[in-house]
Parts: C-alpha cells; sequence; structure tokens
C-alpha cells in the first residue's frame, strides 16, 4: 500500500469520527496504548541504563588494574588495552556520527605527525587565526590549485584516527576543517592542535617515549606528561568520542564543563579554550594533579617539550607515587581537591557514567 500524506488543513476537513479514529491509529502506531506499557517501558529503559553502568564500571575496572601494572609487565598492559578496544561497542554508541567538541592532545598529535609541510602550514596558520579565506590559502599554499587537496588530505588523517569497527563509513565524513560562510575554520577547539603543532616542531617519534611538556619558568615548575602509547592507539585508528564533564572552584564560585572528546582508552587530556580562561585537565581524578601541574597557556612562554627520563612502562606507577606524595602532604583535603601553581583550586574531574554517545 502506499504512503499516504495528509496536511493540517486536510486532516481538519475530514469528519469528527474519521478524524479520532485515524489520531487513535497514530496513537497505537507511535505511543503505548495503555499506563502498563508506559511503565514496562520505564522499567525496561531503567533496566537497560542500569546493564550499561555496570558494564561500564567493569570497564573502567580492568583498565586501572592494567594501568597499575604496567610497570610489572607492559606487554600485557599492551595487550589489556587491545582487549578492552573490544568492548567498547558494549559502553559507546556506535554507527553514529563522529561529533567533537576538542581532540585530546594524544589524538591531535597523531593527526599533525605525518602530515605533509603543506598541511602542517595551513593546520598552523588557521589554529592561530581561527578562520582563512580561500585568498589567504592560496598565498599560504603557492596558488589555488593545492587548496582541495590539502583540505582534503588533512581531513582524512584526522578520519583514519577513528576506530571504523565502531563508526563504519561515519569515519570517512570528519572532519578538521571545513568550509563556512567562505571561510575555512577549524571544526574542534584550536588549543589541542596548537600544542600537537608544538610537539611536532621538536622532531618527537612515537618510540621516543612519554611527553613532558615543562614551563620555562624555573621559579614555579610545572608540567603536563603525556602517554606515548595513547598516540600509537589514535595513529592506528583507536580513537572514539566521549563525554567529558568536570568542575572545580574559583574564587568561591563553582565553574563547570562538558564537551565532547575524541581520545584513545589509555589516557586522555583535554585543553580547550572557554570561558573561564583556557582549560587543562585529564579523565582520571586520582593522576590529575601528577599529570597536569598548572596550565600550558598560562605559562610565560610557549612549553619546553622533552622525554620523560622515565621507562615507557612506568608511566603510571610513577603517577601513583607521586599523587601519593602530594595527598600525604594535605590529608585533610585527600584526592578530590588539590591545589596548583596558580592558586586556583580544581575539585574532582569525572567522565561521566553514559560515555561517547557522540551526538
Amino acid at each position: 500500500m502506499p504512503n499516504v500524506m495528509i496536511t493540517e488543513s486536510d486532516f481538519e476537513k475530514l469528519s469528527e469520527p474519521t478524524r479520532k479514529e485515524l489520531w487513535e491509529l497514530l496513537e497505537k502506531q507511535f505511543f503505548p496504548n495503555s499506563k502498563k506499557d508506559v511503565t514496562s517501558l520505564m522499567v525496561d529503559i531503567s533496566e537497560g541504563t542500569k546493564v550499561h553502568v555496570n558494564l561500564f564500571e567493569k570497564f573502567r575496572s580492568k583498565l586501572k588494574l592494567a594501568k597499575n601494572s604496567a610497570h610489572l609487565d607492559y606487554l600485557s598492559y599492551r595487550d589489556s588495552v587491545l582487549s578492552l578496544q573490544k568492548e567498547l561497542p558494549s559502553i559507546v554508541k556506535t554507527g553514529i556520527p563522529i561529533k567533537f567538541d576538542v581532540l585530546s592532545l594524544e589524538v591531535a598529535i597523531a593527526v599533525i605527525l605525518g602530515l605533509s609541510n603543506d598541511s602542517k602550514k595551513v593546520v598552523e596558520a588557521i589554529s592561530q587565526s581561527g578562520t582563512l579565506t580561500r585568498d589567504q590559502l592560496a598565498k599560504i599554499l603557492g596558488g589555488s590549485k593545492k587548496i582541495n587537496g590539502t583540505i582534503g588530505s588533512i581531513n582524512r588523517r584526522l578520519a583514519k584516527r577513528f576506530s571504523k569497527k565502531l563508526y563504519g563509513s561515519n569515519v570517512y565524513k570528519v572532519k578538521l576543517i571545513e568550509y563556512k560562510n567562505e571561510l575555512y575554520e577549524l571544526t574542534c577547539d584550536h588549543r589541542s592542535i596548537q600544542i600537537a603543532i608544538l610537539v611536532e616542531k621538536s622532531g618527537f617519534e612515537i618510540e621516543d617515549g612519554n611527553i613532558i611538556l615543562k614551563s620555562p619558568d624555573k621559579k614555579y615548575p610545572s608540567e603536563v606528561k603525556i602517554e606515548a602509547f595513547a598516540i600509537e592507539m589514535a595513529v592506528q585508528g583507536n580513537a572514539y568520542i566521549d563525554d567529558v564533564d568536570w568542575e572545580y572552584e574559583l574564587d568561591s564560585q563553582t565553574i563547570s564543563f562538558s564537551v565532547s572528546a575524541a581520545r584513545t582508552i589509555t589516557s586522555a587530556i583535554i585543553t580547550l579554550e572557554t570561558e573561564a580562561g583556557t582549560e587543562c585537565v585529564t579523565e582520571q581524578p586520582h593522576f590529575m594533579d601528577a599529570r597536569i601541574t598548572g596550565n600550558p597557556f598560562d605559562w610565560p612562554a610557549p612549553p619546553e617539550v622533552h622525554i620523560d627520563k622515565n621507562p615507557v612502562s612506568d608511566f603510571w606507577f610513577v603517577e601513583a607515587y607521586n599523587l601519593k606524595k602530594e595527598r600525604d602532604k594535605i590529608p585533610d583535603k585527600g584526592s578530590t581537591e588539590l591545589n596548583n601553581q596558580h592558586g586556583k583550586s580544581r575539585k574532582q574531574f569525572k567522565w561521566i557514567d553514559d560515555p561517547a554517545d557522540g551526538e
């Protein structure tokens, strides 16, 4: 039977009995037809949510266990993370359009590494200015003929960072730079891209080891530590979208944020520009202050890129040890609130229980 469309005006012309009959038909088709059905539906949704939360908590427990033992058996840690990658379909929404507000530093670095010189020039220019006209791009590339190919190459580089097993053909629709209102602009916050460019310019390669971004201000030493394996996971096409929220107190005011972030399982540092300034946080409440002390964008000069002198396998062990020393200094505040070098205090940061809806 062919589909029939009826306009609102046509519906009003129908007799009262016909309109009532048609409306009841629509209700049966699209809505539960009794209070019992509604109750059953709510119970099903509630039970489904509980199952999802339980799966997510088990996932986090396995990851925590793997990280805690990484310094003892690093190969086992890597194998565990790759195994957990296979469990992601049970805790993230799959086959949906990939939407994000920010790239984690690890994913951003995985995108910038390996780009052509022309592509690097374009990404750096657009991350600094916010937008570029076609004429400006032509000037950077030495002519307009290179524009489409260069932008396409940059976007494909990001698309290949995402998991096809999670998102299917939607990975081919991902863009880092898009053309809107006669301007080229980034589809995500520019802060992570700027740090990624800094890391790439240092000559960093993944096999070098973990990265430490150090403040040039020796009086107030600050640093951000980035896990090389997390970058490697992104390069291999294992990135996914996670919904992130966090909060902190500043001048007796609680400030909170929520973003969709592209990240990998192993670790993720999120940095973005907000109304309250640049924010820089990690996904692990108990590792926050061990991996981030101070904010690179608050430093008096760009951060220095160093390779961590500790073995790659000691990444999580060293972080836990350093945090324990910090916590011992301030037993009254515990792990949920530690002061950074700039006098701001961060409350517990968390990843929400329902991750990665990508919408």
